[in-house]
């Protein structure tokens, strides 16, 4: 499990990728954002 977590941060940290909040998304538009990836068929 820990193994699992520590792969994502790591790609996470080398694509550069940031919690919604630090970006200034509400959780409404960080739904809405991710929502996006389903409807382009990318989940």
């Amino acid at each position: 499990m820990q193994a699992g977590f520590e792969l994502i941060t790591r790609f996470a940290d080398a694509i550069g990728a940031t919690p919604h909040s630090e970006a200034g998304l509400t959780r409404e538009q960080a739904i809405a954002h991710e929502g996006r990836f389903f409807e382009e068929g990318y989940a």
